[in-house]
């Protein structure tokens, strides 16, 4: 049951997010202690943002796997050995007709490293391609002594499950205190800048105040990250472009620039305002 005052902790959470985003005059509220800032807005928002992120993994391992499942020939894991019997190698899986990942457990890896596709699978490891020019072990064979381990449609589908618990039980958690570690440390970076900024232009700042603006001054960020990771998720490519990491830089990139554009264009603004103040009396 919602309760009044936690309806409006939510009503100010939003209205929150949605000032954050165009208005100026509300960093100068935050500053100024006239609206009220809550560092749980940021967990809030943090723990939001990872959610839908999380969903959509879900939601794009369940069309992945549906797509390439009947294409994964039954395998045999023996010793730190990988082996097919009864097909042709190499095999070729393909997601949205291109080629995701190469199957050669009687090559040698040379024969494929020029194909540059996402995954190379040898009789003694899985090799990802590093999204630039060389592949890396991502998982070695040879630490299993199991004997006789039967990899098919139901032990992936086995691995699916569990990695979703895994995912929500440990990985989630664990995601969200380091968003929120590295978002608090970045928010401290600015505010040192800022401090700097203000000893520059001559205003005198509170950093506690400035790191206010700081955290208020990613939320937009957030939103922005999360929608583009939407855009991504529903793209036909997005497996590629995380396999690939077509798209990663550049999205960092622009995320961080425009974090720095949010938090200066508000502390130009304080700072203007302060410093009006001042020479008025």
């Amino acid at each position: 049951m919602i309760t009044r005052k936690s309806s409006s902790y939510l009503a100010d959470f939003f209205r929150t997010i949605v000032l954050s985003i165009h208005s100026g005059e509300f960093y100068q509220d935050i500053y100024y202690k006239a609206r009220s800032f809550r560092f749980s807005y940021l967990v809030l928002l943090v723990a939001i943002c990872n959610i839908v992120t999380l969903f959509c993994s879900y939601y794009m391992l369940g069309a992945l796997f549906a797509n390439i499942d009947k294409q994964i020939p039954e395998m045999k894991l023996s010793n730190g050995s990988l082996s097919i019997t009864g097909q042709t190698e190499p095999i070729y899986i393909k997601y949205n007709d291109r080629i995701v990942s190469i199957i050669d457990t009687k090559s040698s890896v040379e024969k494929h490293i020029d194909s540059r596709v996402p995954i190379i699978i040898t009789n003694s490891e899985i090799l990802m391609f590093d999204g630039e020019n060389s592949y890396y072990s991502a998982l070695s064979f040879s630490s299993y002594s199991a004997k006789d381990v039967i990899i098919n449609k139901n032990f992936l589908e086995t691995v699916k499950n569990y990695f979703i618990w895994i995912t929500f039980l440990v990985f989630y958690p664990l995601v969200l205190l380091i968003w929120i570690l590295l978002l608090s440390l970045s928010s401290s970076a600015f505010s040192l800048f800022g401090i700097l900024y203000g000893k520059i232009t001559k205003a005198s700042l509170n950093f506690k105040r400035v790191f206010h603006v700081a955290i208020v001054a990613t939320f937009p960020v957030l939103i922005l990250d999360t929608a583009l990771s939407l855009y991504f998720f529903l793209s036909n490519d997005f497996f590629f472009d995380v396999l690939y990491k077509t798209n990663s830089s550049l999205k960092q990139n622009a995320i961080f620039l425009i974090a720095i554009g949010y938090f200066f264009s508000a502390l130009k603004t304080i700072c203007t305002k302060i410093n009006g103040i001042s020479s008025s009396k």
